[in-house]
C-alpha cells in the first residue's frame, strides 16, 4: 500500500466516523425532545439500529428489581431475530441480559461457550452486542441487544459512538420516566 492509498483509507475512515457522529447528534436530539415514552422507545431502537448498522435489535426496560419489564423489538430481515420471545426462545438469553447489566457493554461471538452449550446449532445469530442504559444513581434503566446475522467489522470507533449514544439516551430516558406522572 502506498502513501496515497494509506491516506485515502484514513480519510474514508474519518468520513465514516463523522457521519456516525452526525447521526448520533440528530438521533439524540430527537430522543431528548420526545415526551411520549412509547415513541421514545421506538426512536431509541431505530436510532441504535441505524448507528450500529444492525439488522435486529431489542430494547428491554428494566424494573426497580433489575428484571425485564417491557420490550421493543425491530428486525429488518423478515423477523429473523432469534430472541423474539426474550424469556423463552433462547436458553442463554436471560444470562446474557444480566451479564450486560453487570458489565455495561458486552460483545459476544455466537455460539459462545459460556452461553450456548445447549442451543448453538439452533441459533442463526453470529454476534450479539449488548449495552446497558443507566440512571444517575447507577440504576439500570434498560438494555439494548443488537443481533447480527454475520460477523461484521465492529470498530473501536463505532463501539465508542454506541457507548456515547447509550449515555446520552440514558439521560433523556430517565428524565422522561421521571416526568411521566406529570404528562
Amino acid at each position: 500500500m502506498n502513501l496515497n492509498d494509506d491516506m485515502a483509507a484514513k480519510i474514508k475512515k474519518l468520513v465514516q466516523v463523522n457521519e456516525k457522529l452526525t447521526q448520533l447528534h440528530w438521533i439524540v436530539a430527537q430522543v431528548a425532545g420526545e415526551n411520549d415514552l412509547n415513541t421514545m422507545y421506538n426512536l431509541i431502537v431505530n436510532g441504535f439500529m441505524q448507528i450500529a448498522e444492525v439488522p435486529g435489535c431489542q430494547f428491554i426496560l428494566i424494573d426497580e428489581q433489575g428484571n425485564p419489564r417491557e420490550k421493543v423489538k425491530r428486525c429488518t430481515l423478515h423477523n429473523r431475530c432469534t430472541l423474539q420471545n426474550f424469556s423463552c426462545s433462547c436458553p442463554a438469553a436471560e444470562r446474557v441480559f444480566y451479564q450486560v447489566i453487570e458489565k455495561r457493554a458486552v460483545t459476544l461471538n455466537i455460539p459462545h461457550s459460556d452461553y450456548c452449550a445447549t442451543c448453538s446449532n439452533l441459533c442463526q445469530m453470529k454476534l450479539l452486542q449488548g449495552f446497558c442504559l443507566y440512571g444517575k444513581n447507577n440504576d439500570p434503566l434498560a438494555v439494548i441487544l443488537a443481533q447480527h446475522f454475520n460477523y461484521p467489522q465492529v470498530s473501536e470507533e463505532t463501539n465508542m459512538i454506541l457507548e456515547l449514544f447509550t449515555i446520552q439516551v440514558s439521560l433523556a430516558l430517565e428524565n422522561a420516566i421521571l416526568n411521566e406522572p406529570f404528562a
